[in-house]
This record gives structure tokens, C-alpha cells and sequence, in this order.
């Protein structure tokens, strides 16, 4: 019933061996049925069946590799054969698994206590309902724990060279990887392998620690690290201590070393000899000696002190001790001199001159000189403002840089200045004399002489011809002089100028003016609004002669001018009443005057269609609304304006059109045309009885033959009849009218 298995379908005979066959998880079962037969006859059937197990099988298990001490993982085994059972042998029991066992492999801890990787081959077979299949091997490698050995620690000044340092371990092929828990000692956070030679650094002022930790690493691997210390101490330091300048015996400061750095030695050396008084050297601060100079010139120590501490020494600083002789200085002359001069210039000299400087003061700064300085008095220019004499004492002190010698004095007196006053400036009448004077001094003398009636006088009589000016020099007691001035202003006659003689008309008002003179007064004062004013206004009602006084403000010379104003009436003028009249009209103004005579005539405006504008009598065509403005002036000057208004109207009178005419040719009444003034026509168009036009003119003047009706219609001669007309005219003044009636044509 199941070929599959290997047996055919059907057969005869007894059945041979063969290969079962079942290529399935799961049994297979065939049931084989027999049928005897003998003589044609069939017997019985007997069945029986042949039952085919399926091969059981295992996934492959992967391989494992795996550290000293690391769990392994778990091992699941699985097949195809359901409730298959696994069997499983194991070569190398070393690695913390037993020899064999069935099942599942738990996790375990792996164990390797050599120096180099070991590895075990696990072989599974699978098992079921009697049937082994074939078996699967996989292997599980332990690598051995590397080491490092132990580095030894370093300890090293600031800027000293490390030693280098070299990794070694047991298992072969190790990597060794670091980090340093202070990067400021001038070695990275990290690194691998060994650490190179290098310059340590400590710029602080206390020993700073590096704790470096190696981690050994092979194969994955990580082993247990070991750690060591780089040790950098700080490089001293010593405060530079200032120089110091004594003078010869004196006692030096003491001097206490410090520096940032705890505990730092001092060692000092000196590069002076003793005879100075300080020691060639010594350890720690320094305290006070007492010091001499050799002589004339400054002599100087030269102290080199050195640091050092936890072994590293720092750089040394310099400083100097200098002793100064003391200076001299020799004693400055007194001075007395006046107000203005120069004073001689003061070289100090002493004993120490090439080393001295000469440092001097003044207790009366007023005479020129400053409250202080350094070094020689340059010649400077006494002052003494006042008029009493002043004396300023110098006190100069001769010093070597800081050693001072003992001050000299002496002083600096400045007279003053007499205090020349003379008279004065003053203005002299041309002809008259002046009194003038010189107070101040003890001695006087004028110049120049010209004019005066004494030169070496207090109080001369000048007697000046022209401007002058007289300088007076006068002299103290002491021979200290000044010098003051009187000018003389000579005043002399002068010449005032007035404005012409001048024409007015009645009511008007013209300005007076007169210059060359200080102040002035007119007459007669009527008609000014002020008569002690150089440029007054005049409004005279007369013809008025008016003189004007100059005076020159000395009270020495005046001078008189004389203007002539006359005075004219104005003309009258009368355009008479505003007109109203038709457009088209045509007038004559005529103005009535007065107060002549009259010399000039303006019409204005001056385009507005009179006949002329400059004379009495103009014409004019009206068209439209309009005003006339005349302005007239007589023979004085004066003028007078009056307005005439017109008013234009428009009616229809002012157009005619006849009602017969006669086109014969006799030359009365031959044309029909339109007739009138103060009007345009528009249109002119004649009908005839039946509403045909048979004429028409537009835009022309009227009384023009040229646009009227000649009788004709189309060139031929019309026959009697009555015709039509209609006429648009438009006045000046812009207004429309439209005339229609009947005009006869007759023969």
C-alpha cells in the first residue's frame, strides 16, 4: 500500500531483502497483503506491515571562542525526528566541560590556566525509536587571561626628561592600552603600548601627581591592570628683590627671599669685594650691613641669589647694591637787577661734578623762575609786577642719584618797574595848546621835542601843528625805567555835505541828509519829525528853505548847509459817471483836470483797445465789461489816478435783416445779408417754402456783402417768391441770440 518505502507495489513469489526507505520526520508505514494461489484457485489473503523509521538528524551547532573565565552559551540542540535524543562527547575536559553527557550544554564557566589559547571539539549524535543519525562536531576555544608587568614610579623635576617606559606581559601579542589621570604633566589622557621619553611639566608652584593605568588586552581579552605614578615637583621661583641705592655708610635693608614654591633654600653669592662690607654670600635672607663707597665715584654689588626645592633648582635673579659718595656744591653769587632784564645764568659746581645733579628751589616763584627744577639756572627774565622790590632766596641741594649734600642759598632781587603814568591821549583844537605830565618815576625825558616847551620836565606845555604822538621815559633811583605815551589828535576844520534841493507835492514827505559833522541841528524844525538827527524826514506844507548845523563833537569848528524844498499842489481829476452801454458802442473819454499843468497822460490797461494810452482823449469799441484807469502829473511832479467802469449790454435792435430785396443788379438792395454792430454771426441760412435750404454762410462779421444771399439757387436766378431766414449772432459780451423771419425776393 506504500511504495515509498522501498517495495514495489505488487509482485510474486517470496519478497527479497531491500533498502527501507522513509525520507520524512515521521514513520512510514507499507501494509504488504499476500494471496496464496494454486491450480487457478486463490486462497486466503494474509497482510502483515513493514514499518519504515524516519533518520533522525542535528542542527549544526555554531563554534564558540571565548575568554579565561567568561561564561560560554548556552547549547540547544534540535533535529527534524521529533523526541530525538542527543549524545554528546567532549575532548578536552580542561576547558570547565565534563568528558560527555546528553542533552542540552548549559552555559558554563570557561577555564584556560595556560599562556596559550585551548580548544575542545563537542561531537553530538542524534538518537530515536532506535535510529542514530549522523553526528555533528563544533569546538570552543579559551583564551588564556593576559598581564602586564608592574612599571616602576618616577619622580622628576618640571621641564626634566621621563624615562621612557616599555610594556611587557605573558601572553603573546598583547596590546597595552593607558590613561593618565593628569594630562597637565604634559603626557595624553590615553594611549597604547609604551610611553615614549618626555619633558614633564609643572608650572604651578606644588609637586603634581599623574597616576597612569595600563589595561593589558590579547585576543579579545581583557587582563587586570596595573597602575604607577609620574611625580613632577614645581620649579622654584624667588620674588626679584629691588635694587637698592645707599649713600656711603649707610645700612642696607634686609632682604627676605620668598618665592611660590614651600620650602625653597636660598643661596646667595655676592660679586663685590668685602671692603664694601657685605659677605660673599650665604644661605637664606640677608640681613642689614653697613656699607661704604671707595671714594669718589659710586661703587655697586652685584647679589645672585638661587632657588631650589624637592631637589630642582630654580633661576637665579640679580640685584644690586650701590653705595653713593656724597656731593658738594660750590656757593652761587647773589644777583640784583630790574623788572624786565635778564638775569645771568648759575652753573652749579662741586666736588662730585661728573656725578652730581643739582636739585634747586625757590620760595618766590613771582620774580620769573619756578618753585623748582633739576640741574643749572638758565638766564630768565626777572619779573616784579609790583612796585616794591621783591627778593627770592635759591636753595640748591648737590645729590649723586640718591645721596644729598648740603644745600647753599642765595638770592635773586628785582626792583621794579617805576610806575610811569602820563597824561592822557587828548584831542587839541588846531591853534591851541595842551598841558601835559609824568608821574611815577624820578627822572623824566619827552620825545620828541617838536612843540614842547620842555623835554626833562614832569610837565611840558605842547603846542602841536598836526598829530603827534609824545613818548616819556622815566627812570627810578636804582636806574630800573619805563616808558608811557600821550597822543595828540590835531582837530581841524571840516566840510559838511547836505542832499540837493528837492520838489514835493502837497502831503508828500522826502528824508534830509547831511554828513561830515558829528551832530547836527535844523531849522526851521516845522514839518521834521526830528531836527537833531543827520537824515530827518520833512513834510512841508510849503515851500521851505531848511539849514542845518554840523558840529564836529570837539567843540572846535561847525559848518552850514542849506535845502530848498518846494512844494506843489496836486492835479484833480475827474473821468466822470461809469457808462452802460450797447456792445459795439464807440466812446471818447473825456477826463476834466485841475492844477495843471498837466504833462503826462497813462491810460492803462494798456492792451485793452483804447486808441492810445498817453493821451487825453482815447476812443474805444466796447465789447464787454471794462475799466479805464488814467493816471495824470503835473509840472511839480504830482499825480493823481482816476477809475471809469463801463457796463456792455446786448439787444436786438442792434441786428436788422430787410424783408424784401431786390437782386436786379441796379446795385440797391441787390444782396440779402445781415446787418448790425457790437455782434459775430454764426449762421445765416435762407429756406424756401417747401423747408429746402438754398443758402447759408457761417462765422462772419455783419454788414459784410461778401455773406449775404445774391438771389441765387445753384447759380440760376430764383423766381419771385417768400423765403425763410434764420440767423445765430453772438454779441461782445458773449451773449446768443437767434433772429428768424421772411424776407421777399422781388424783380
Amino acid at each position: 500500500s506504500n511504495p515509498s518505502i522501498g517495495l514495489a507495489a505488487s509482485g510474486t513469489g517470496n519478497i527479497g531483502s531491500f533498502t527501507a526507505i522513509n525520507s520524512s520526520n515521521v514513520p512510514a508505514t507499507a501494509t504488504i497483503t499476500v494471496t496464496p494461489s494454486a491450480t487457478g484457485c486463490p486462497g486466503t489473503p494474509k497482510s502483515f506491515n513493514i514499518t519504515v523509521y524516519p533518520t533522525p538528524s542535528v542542527a549544526q551547532p555554531a563554534n564558540q571562542s571565548v575568554c579565561n573565565g567568561a561564561s560560554t552559551s548556552a547549547i540547544n540542540f534540535t533535529g527534524s525526528v521529533a523526541n530525538t535524543l542527543f549524545v554528546w562527547t567532549n575532548n578536552n575536559t580542561s576547558i570547565g566541560l565534563a568528558g560527555s553527557g546528553n542533552g542540552d550544554i548549559p552555559s558554563f564557566t570557561a577555564t584556560n590556566s595556560s599562556l596559550v589559547p585551548v580548544t575542545a571539539t563537542i561531537t553530538v549524535v542524534p538518537s530515536a525509536t532506535g535510529c542514530t543519525g549522523n553526528p555533528q562536531s563544533f569546538t570552543i576555544s579559551v583564551k588564556p587571561t593576559p598581564s602586564v608587568v608592574q612599571p616602576a614610579n618616577q619622580v622628576l623635576c618640571n621641564n626634566a626628561m621621563t624615562n621612557p617606559v616599555v610594556f611587557t606581559g605573558n601572553v603573546a601579542g598583547t596590546v597595552f592600552t593607558w590613561t593618565n589621570s593628569n594630562p597637565s604633566i604634559g603626557l595624553p589622557a590615553i594611549g597604547n603600548n609604551s610611553i615614549p621619553a618626555f619633558r614633564a611639566v609643572n608650572t604651578g608652584s606644588n609637586p603634581v601627581t599623574a597616576t597612569i593605568t595600563i589595561v593589558p588586552n590579547a585576543a579579545g581579552c581583557t587582563g587586570n591592570p596595573e597602575s604607577f605614578t609620574f611625580t613632577v615637583n614645581p620649579t622654584p621661583n624667588v620674588v626679584q628683590p629691588p635694587n637698592q641705592q645707599l649713600c656711603n655708610g649707610g645700612q642696607t635693608n634686609p632682604v627676605a627671599f620668598s618665592g611660590a614654591v614651600s620650602g625653597t633654600v636660598y643661596t646667595w653669592t655676592n660679586t663685590a669685594p668685602a671692603t664694601l662690607g657685605i659677605p660673599a654670600g650665604g644661605t637664606g635672607n640677608m640681613p642689614s650691613y653697613t656699607v661704604f663707597s671707595n671714594g669718589s665715584s659710586p661703587a655697586t654689588a652685584g647679589i645672585t641669589v638661587r632657588p631650589n626645592a624637592n631637589g630642582c633648582q630654580g633661576p637665579a635673579k640679580v640685584f644690586s647694591i650701590t653705595i653713593n659718595p656724597i656731593p658738594s656744591v660750590a656757593q652761587p653769587a647773589n644777583q640784583s637787577l630790574c623788572n624786565g632784564a635778564t638775569t645771568n645764568a648759575v652753573s652749579f659746581t662741586g666736588t662730585l661734578s661728573n656725578l652730581s645733579t643739582y636739585s634747586w628751589t625757590n620760595n618766590n616763584p613771582s620774580i620769573g623762575l619756578p618753585a623748582s627744577g633739576t640741574g643749572n639756572l638758565p638766564a630768565f627774565t626777572a619779573i616784579n609786577s609790583g612796585n616794591t622790590i621783591i627778593t627770592a632766596t635759591i636753595t640748591v641741594t648737590p645729590a649723586t642719584g640718591v645721596c644729598p649734600g648740603a644745600p647753599k642759598s642765595f638770592t635773586i632781587t628785582v626792583h621794579p618797574t617805576p610806575a610811569v603814568v602820563a597824561t592822557n591821549d587828548m584831542n587839541v583844537c588846531l591853534g591851541r595848546t595842551a598841558q601835559l605830565s609824568a608821574t611815577g618815576a624820578a627822572q623824566y625825558n619827552w620825545t620828541p621835542a617838536a612843540g614842547l616847551s620842555c623835554t626833562t620836565c614832569a610837565n611840558p606845555v605842547a603846542t602841536p601843528t598836526g598829530n603827534i604822538k609824545y613818548i616819556v621815559r622815566g627812570q627810578s633811583a636804582f636806574g630800573c625805567f619805563a616808558f608811557d605815551t600821550v597822543a595828540l589828535t590835531v582837530i581841524r576844520p571840516f566840510q559838511m555835505l547836505v542832499t540837493p534841493d528837492d520838489t514835493l507835492c502837497l502831503g508828500e514827505s522826502t528824508g534830509l541828509h547831511a554828513t561830515g559833522a558829528n551832530s547836527y541841528i535844523w531849522s526851521p524844525s516845522s514839518g521834521l519829525n526830528n531836527p537833531n538827527i543827520s537824515d530827518p524826514v520833512a513834510t512841508p506844507r510849503t515851500t521851505t528853505l531848511y539849514k542845518v548845523v554840523g558840529y564836529d563833537g570837539y567843540g572846535c569848528f561847525t559848518d552850514t548847509g542849506l535845502i530848498k524844498i518846494t512844494v506843489g499842489p496836486k492835479p484833480t481829476l475827474n473821468l466822470g459817471p461809469d457808462l452802460t452801454l450797447t456792445t459795439g458802442s464807440v466812446v471818447t473819454l473825456n477826463p476834466v483836470t485841475g492844477n495843471g499843468p498837466i504833462v503826462s497822460w497813462t491810460w492803462v490797461p494798456p492792451n485793452s483797445g483804447l486808441s492810445c494810452t498817453n493821451c487825453p482823449n482815447p476812443t474805444v469799441t466796447v465789447k464787454d465789461n471794462s475799466y479805464y484807469v488814467l493816471n495824470i502829473k503835473n509840472n511839480y511832479g504830482c499825480i493823481t489816478t482816476d477809475t471809469i467802469l463801463i457796463f456792455v449790454y446786448c439787444k436786438s435792435a442792434q441786428v436788422f435783416i430787410p424783408n424784401a430785396f431786390t437782386p436786379d443788379g441796379d446795385g440797391l438792395n441787390d444782396v440779402l445779408m445781415v446787418r448790425g454792430k457790437g455782434i459775430v454771426v454764426k449762421t445765416f441760412s435762407i429756406f424756401n417754402r417747401w423747408g429746402e435750404l438754398v443758402f447759408e454762410k457761417t462765422n462772419f462779421n455783419p454788414n459784410d456783402p461778401k455773406f449775404g444771399w445774391d438771389g441765387k439757387v445753384r447759380g440760376v436766378p430764383a423766381t419771385p417768391d417768400v423765403f425763410v431766414y434764420t440767423a445765430e449772432v453772438i454779441c461782445d459780451n458773449g451773449v446768443i441770440y437767434t433772429y428768424k423771419g421772411n424776407s421777399t425776393l422781388l424783380k
